[in-house]
């Protein structure tokens, strides 16, 4: 029994050398307890080398007991002789052992105190005991003796968990003991006056029963009846002082009462006179033991142990759905809660009644006979009772799977949500902090989220309003599906008619563990949506962030045109905000059974910060390349101006005036492109290396000086060259010019001489070839002339020229004005009525008559010229009579009717419609007759005038 007793205690066994077989570490098991270090330590030293703000900040209590004061032996499972004759052998290690030896120092008190590791339980070897103070001697590694009381030492070959057990009854027993102590001396300063005295019925009753017999009641009594009322009426008093502290707590915070004493109870004296005729109580106690056989003890062995297995079961599971939807939450659960359902329901009877089938077919007819077929028999037999048993048994299990299940599922779904169950409607989450949950549970989520966006905000890839429905469906439907589960009886007696609808009583859904669940998860999950819909809404401060156009963005922020400081702050922004982001807005968090996945907006908004960052840099290059390339074509242009070479003098000196402002602009330039090298630096700052071309671009503005300064000299060479060559040209160009002079003078003289008016056409445009080449040589003169000033000659004399040019103006007037009347005589003569326009006629005629005129005045002193002005002169003036009549045929009122009744009054052939020219007129001889063409247009207006008026009227 005792090899039993010690195999089933040493299940926590270790080597020789120490080696753990028990998974159990005293560690964790100390911790486990909530059991400290200074708890286990004398308070005597804990006093000594711990201060007053120690042990108030760490909350360290002052034992005044040691603690092996309290060690209760019944945990003991050797006498000191066995644990010391357990290892007698001669090995390394005589007995190996761990014990508690804190070596406290006023250096080292506090981290050994307080150390959550224990480390102050070391190995030793145990190498005595000494009866008189009950202390064991130990040896630890360093070969330092060391006297420990039996609760500092704890055996390798004792189970871990019983000796936490030790330790922990030792401290409740000293902390009870020392409360005790202290309302001990509570009680002594009750003032105990205002206490009546007992009755003296009550004082003969403890003097009858305590006094004896053989003293004398008199003198003995008296001795002890001070004491006594004293005693009655302390206790009193402590009774009244204990109800005054349980019902009112608050009024006494430092008083904690100690555990209330044990009282035996009283039993009556067993009367052992029944069993003087034991057969017959045998007979009798098998007639009423429900298992006389074995075989129905067997039977219920195995009903019991099925039981069991189906009690421990749940009808649904814990496993954590790291990526799983609702849907699939609800798919998993319901394949799960129909599979153990359909266990219950199918399975389970059909096993139960088989084997117990089976075991009782063996006993045959008597109490167990399955195959009664009458209910009188059936009622009277055991096997009732038997069935009976077993139902409770299942009914016993269905209601722990339902306690299981419950407290799985609130343990799962429920108690997560705790934290925020009595969170107000108008919770508001914490702007400082979105990555901290105050509701996080510190368990596996079960549920998974995917926080997402748009334009109206920030919501969740499924409502959470919707998970409450699916949990309270798969609650109650399952809940319900289990009162379904069939009795066995029918199954194993089929001799007998059972009602079809019998069933297993489960738990009922009314009960209370059922109600209070099912309004905890109700009342859970609609509180959910309030943090949820609180840390979402926190996200809508990114949403123009999230749906920015980042290319518009940049095109407005070009359009301002800022400058690279400028430039460089937004980009020191924008990897700011990035920044912040990444460290204010988690990936994931947790909040009740919720996991929030965040990553999907943490990195676009990211992101988009960088890819603005990004851009920002861009900008930057190209704004600084582009601002160096508009350097260098001014540059570019001064060079390319340097290095044309002038065609003309004039261009040679206006490049040479030119020229002089290169150093003032060189300079500007210069000035802004070393302005141009701190906004490089940016670049420098930001270790962003430039592109080859820009590269180059920025090399050439900077070389481009040097540059232009040797092109001034190479083309101040290159212009004494061309200003020898250009005098030398002026030279050849005057020789020309006088030759060409004496070509026109000729050509003017000839003209003097041309009289005929026939050759009116050949004339006007000689005329025009010769003026026009009058001017340009006029213009040649001017030019030369300026020449001659540039190289210091002498002026050319320009009036022979400025003769010829008011002689050709007088000869174009005269014959180009005549020529121009007969275009614009045939115009109106030849081209048909509807064609002619006669807007601006009399402007056109008095122009022409103007400018013959002043022909006729240029020409007074050459005659025949003068004749011929005057002739154009006069057919002019002729012409004025042909316009006028045309213009009174124009007439828009004219219609068929006017034209009939001219042609009755002058006899003239009119055929209509008018489409002929003026021509056409003029031959009917339409100038005879103006007076009869005015008198019908004149009655035309008036007859127009007259129905204009009446319609208006």
């Amino acid at each position: 029994m005792m090899d039993q007793d010690l195999q089933y205690i040493f299940h926590g066994f270790k080597d020789r050398k120490g080696v753990d077989v028990d998974e159990l570490t005293l560690e964790k098991c100390l911790a486990s307890e909530g059991i400290k270090s200074w708890q286990l330590i004398d308070g005597n030293d804990l006093e000594k080398y711990l201060n007053v703000k120690d042990i108030k900040d760490n909350n360290v209590k002052i034992n005044k007991f040691p603690l092996e004061w309290f060690d209760n032996n019944d945990y003991e499972i050797m006498a000191p002789e066995q644990w010391l004759d357990l290892h007698s052998d001669a090995n390394e290690y005589r007995l190996p052992a761990v014990a508690f030896i804190p070596l406290l120092t006023h250096r080292n008190a506090r981290t050994l105190i307080f150390s959550t590791n224990f480390i102050e339980w070391v190995d030793v070897n145990v190498e005595g005991y000494n009866h008189h103070n009950r202390l064991w001697t130990v040896r630890d590694t360093a070969g330092k003796i060391h006297q420990v009381p039996r609760i500092h030492l704890k055996f390798y070959e004792e189970h871990t968990l019983n000796f936490v057990k030790r330790i922990a009854d030792a401290l409740w027993r000293r902390e009870n003991a020392e409360k005790w102590v202290k309302f001990e001396l509570l009680a002594d300063c009750l003032n105990v006056d205002n206490i009546s005295d007992p009755k003296m019925e009550l004082m003969d009753r403890i003097k009858k029963l305590a006094l004896p017999k053989i003293l004398d009641d008199r003198d003995w009594f008296f001795n002890i009846r001070e004491e006594l009322i004293l005693n009655y009426k302390r206790t009193l008093g402590l009774t009244d002082l204990r109800k005054a502290i349980e019902s009112h707590p608050s009024k006494f915070p430092n008083i904690n009462l100690p555990f209330a004493d044990q009282t035996l109870e009283k039993h009556e004296p067993v009367d052992l006179s029944c069993l003087y005729d034991f057969q017959e109580k045998r007979r009798v106690l098998k007639f009423i033991n429900l298992f006389p056989i074995a075989h129905a003890f067997s039977a219920m062995l195995y009903v019991i142990d099925e039981c069991d297995k189906v009690g421990q079961m749940t009808l649904f599971t814990t496993i954590s759905h790291k990526t799983a939807s609702l849907a699939n939450f609800k798919s998993i659960e319901e394949t799960f809660a129909i599979r153990a359902v359909d266990f219950l329901r199918a399975v389970w009877p059909v096993q139960l009644a088989n084997l117990i089938t089976m075991v009782l077919r063996r006993a045959g007819k008597g109490w167990y006979d399955i195959e009664i077929s009458t209910w009188e028999i059936y009622n009277l037999a055991k096997i009732k009772r038997f069935l009976s048993l077993v139902k409770f048994h299942m009914e016993s299990a269905l209601r722990r799977l339902v306690e299981n299940t419950i407290k799985l599922y609130s343990d799962m779904l429920y108690k997560p949500c705790i934290s925020f169950v009595d969170i107000p409607e108008d919770y508001i989450w914490d702007d400082s902090d979105l990555i901290t949950s105050p509701f996080n549970p510190h368990t596996s989520h079960v549920f998974y989220l995917t926080l997402q966006m748009n334009e109206t905000g920030a919501f969740y890839s499924i409502d959470p309003s919707a998970y409450g429905p699916v949990i309270m469906e798969l609650y109650e439907t399952y809940l319900e599906k289990i009162h379904f589960v069939p009795l066995i009886d029918p199954k194993i007696m089929k001799g007998l008619t059972f009602d079809p609808d019998l069933y297993l009583s489960s738990v009922g859904l009314m009960e209370s563990m059922v109600v209070e669940t099912r309004e905890n998860l109700k009342k859970a999950y609609d509180k959910c949506v309030i943090p949820l819909a609180a840390y979402a809404k926190k996200y809508d401060r990114h949403i123009a962030l999230f749906v920015m156009n980042v290319s518009s963005y940049l095109e407005d922020f070009e359009k301002q045109n800022k400058n690279a400081p400028e430039i460089r702050d937004e980009i020191i922004f924008q990897r700011a905000m990035k920044k912040t982001l990444e460290q204010t807005l988690p990936m994931s968090i947790q909040i009740g059974t919720f996991l929030i996945n965040v990553s999907p907006i943490k990195n676009n908004l990211v992101a988009k910060r960088q890819e603005l960052a990004d851009l920002m840099m861009d900008y930057l290059v190209r704004k600084l390349n582009n601002e160096t390339n508009a350097i260098l074509s001014e540059y570019n242009a001064i060079l390319k101006t340097l290095s044309e070479k002038p065609p003309t003098i004039e261009k040679l000196y206006k490049t040479t005036e030119w020229m002089e402002t290169i150093p003032g602009n060189v300079s500007r330039l210069e000035n802004v492109m070393k302005m141009k090298l701190f906004d490089f630096a940016i670049l420098d700052d930001f270790c962003v290396a430039l592109p080859n071309a820009n590269f180059n671009a920025k090399v050439q503005a900077l070389y481009s000086p040097v540059k232009i300064s040797n092109q001034i000299r190479m083309t101040n060479e290159m212009f004494e060259e061309e200003i020898q060559r250009f005098r030398k040209q002026q030279i050849e160009d005057l020789a020309t010019y006088y030759e060409r002079l004496e070509e026109l003078t000729v050509s003017v003289v000839y003209y003097n001489t041309q009289f005929d008016v026939g050759k009116l056409v050949e004339n006007s445009i000689e005329i025009r070839k010769l003026w026009k080449a009058i001017n340009e040589f006029g213009e040649l003169g001017e030019v030369l002339n300026k020449r001659q000033k540039l190289f210091e000659l002498p002026e050319i004399d320009l009036e022979p020229i400025q003769e010829l040019i008011i002689s050709s103006d007088a000869f174009r007037d005269l014959w180009c004005t005549a020529a121009d009347f007969n275009k614009f005589v045939d115009i109106l003569l030849e081209n048909t009525l509807t064609n002619v326009s006669v807007k601006n006629v009399h402007e056109e005629m008095e122009r022409f008559e103007r400018i013959l005129k002043k022909s006729v005045q240029s020409f007074r002193e050459q005659e025949k010229i003068q004749d011929v002005a005057q002739h154009f002169l006069d057919k002019v003036k002729d012409f004025y009579a042909t316009v006028d009549c045309l213009i009174l045929v124009k007439n828009t009122i004219w219609n068929i009717n006017h034209w009939q009744e001219l042609g009755a009054k002058t006899e003239m052939e009119i055929k209509l419609p008018l489409t002929r020219n003026f021509n056409y007129f003029l031959n009917k001889g339409i100038l005879n007759f103006v007076d009869e063409v005015k008198s019908i247009l004149n009655e035309a207006t008036q007859a127009k005038e007259i129905e204009e008026s009446e319609s208006k009227a």
